[in-house]
């Protein structure tokens, strides 16, 4: 602007608006304005006002607002149930709204002041996390915003056997295990028995647990549980068996009730094995 005074003068803007030189004396001066960009979504105007000797004269300036839209929320992250999810959209241009991701689909729109739409998201049954987009782009322009879609993994412990047939005397036994989340195994106070070895968490690896002779006739068990998940409610469990020491008692034979050609008698046995095949019996 050019500005012609016979007396000092000073100038007032709004504070998006910059004057320079903002004050100056008497005679024609070369005045910049420089405008900020305006960021808002609404237009914005204002007076810019030169003052000299209680006289004034003003020059209006107006500004366009900025194209595009807003997205508050542009990030999800969800669990692996299925669900829906709401993303609301402030906009003052037209535009198309893209879904990158097969198991993300829009079930409807709420008029509002701004406009709310609605995503159906599947249930996620696979054992890996998974990552989508919605993507609301200007129609005919390059204006973009991404709404990323993040997905947790369905969580799951897999063991190779839910029970365990072992010999009576002290070993090892290896489980193997695969899994997609952080685990803890529990073994029950009263199964002193058996006990952890070690541990290869999160990726398909071993258990091993180490189990100790078992020195009575009697048969034993214990279930071990596998715990894992954020509040370790993924749980897969197996039961495991160890045999009695291999003994068998039995009563002395009555001699008298033995033929030489044919004999019937009655013994008495007690075995530990019998049921499970293992062991022999010989009468001398």
């Amino acid at each position: 602007l050019t500005v012609t005074t016979n007396h000092p003068w000073s100038v007032t803007s709004p504070d998006w608006c910059a004057v320079y030189p903002n004050s100056g004396e008497k005679g024609e001066v070369s005045v910049t304005i420089s405008v900020a960009e305006n960021n808002t979504y609404d237009p914005r105007s204002g007076n810019i006002t030169f003052t000299s000797e209680g006289i004034s004269s003003s020059v209006y300036v107006t500004q366009e607002e900025a194209r595009g839209f807003i997205v508050p929320n542009n990030s999800f992250e969800l669990s692996c149930e299925a669900q829906e999810i709401s993303v609301e959209v402030q906009a003052n241009v037209e535009y198309d709204v893209i879904i990158n991701a097969e198991w993300i689909s829009q079930v409807g729109t709420k008029a509002l002041s701004s406009k709310t739409y609605n995503f159906s998201i599947e249930n996620n049954e696979t054992y890996d996390s998974r990552e989508g987009s919605i993507i609301i782009k200007e129609r005919g322009g390059s204006l973009a915003q991404t709404i990323t879609v993040r997905q947790a993994q369905k969580d799951v412990i897999i063991l190779e056997s839910s029970k365990y047939e072992l010999s009576y005397e002290e070993q090892c036994l290896e489980l193997n295990i695969k899994c997609n989340v952080e685990y803890s195994v529990h073994i029950p106070d009263t199964s002193s028995w058996i006990s952890l070895i070690d541990t290869k968490g999160l990726v398909d690896g071993v258990i091993t647990f180490r189990v100790a002779k078992n020195d009575s006739i009697g048969r034993r068990y214990t279930d071990v549980c596998i715990k894992g998940g954020e509040n370790f409610d993924t749980i897969a469990s197996f039961r495991v068996y160890q045999d009695g020491v291999f003994q068998i008692v039995y009563t002395t034979v009555n001699e008298s009730v033995i033929d030489v050609e044919e004999s019937k008698f009655d013994a008495k046995i007690l075995s530990n094995t019998y049921e499970n095949g293992k062991g022999f019996i010989i009468f001398d």
